[in-house]
């Protein structure tokens, strides 16, 4: 359990060689896929494949309060209008998991807040695309490889002490003075 959350957290890792031994099939498939040769030769850590990290959070159905809930239905509005973050975000979570940026209570970032940075980038790529053809509608962006490495670079230089992200501003980055 994580004693500081805001809402009750149970942090879990699941040893799957263990977690599939209950249903043979599953086990020997496993196992067999432990034994292949792209899991023995490929170079990779190979607990990322053999264990499975489970956060479970709990809250409360009476709370007046469901800022959780909230967040989920305000993150699958936004992926439904702006399917790209949905790519984006799933990528950067690997790459934070593998240099251990991506708990929050371990110095790193959540989830909803690369969320939010991931949409934010989103968004302004899109509002360039739209001044720069002169429409009314938003251009939908193909190359997510260029758009990833587009929203890498520009928050390397991102100057987070003097702008700030507003994914609810029809500009998402503003001055800080402007409030």
């Amino acid at each position: 359990p994580i004693s500081t959350a805001s809402v009750p957290v149970i942090k879990l890792t699941i040893d799957l060689a263990e977690f599939t031994k209950e249903e043979q099939h599953l086990h020997t498939s496993f196992l067999s896929f432990q034994q292949s040769q792209m899991f023995t030769q490929f170079k990779f850590n190979k607990t990322e494949i053999t264990k499975t990290h489970i956060d479970i959070t709990f809250h409360s159905v009476s709370s007046t309060t469901t800022t959780t809930t909230n967040s989920i239905d305000y993150a699958n509005e936004k992926i439904s209008t702006y399917p790209e973050v949905a790519l984006i975000l799933r990528v950067l979570k690997r790459l934070f998991y593998f240099k251990n940026m991506n708990s929050a209570f371990n110095g790193g970032l959540s989830s909803f807040n690369l969320f939010l940075i991931v949409l934010s980038y989103v968004q302004y790529r899109k509002l360039q695309l739209k001044l720069m053809c002169y429409s009314k509608q938003s251009t939908p962006i193909s190359n997510l490889g260029a758009l990833l490495m587009e929203c890498l670079q520009f928050f390397a230089c991102f100057d987070f002490r003097n702008f700030k992200i507003d994914v609810n501003s029809q500009y998402p980055y503003l001055p800080i003075a402007m409030n």
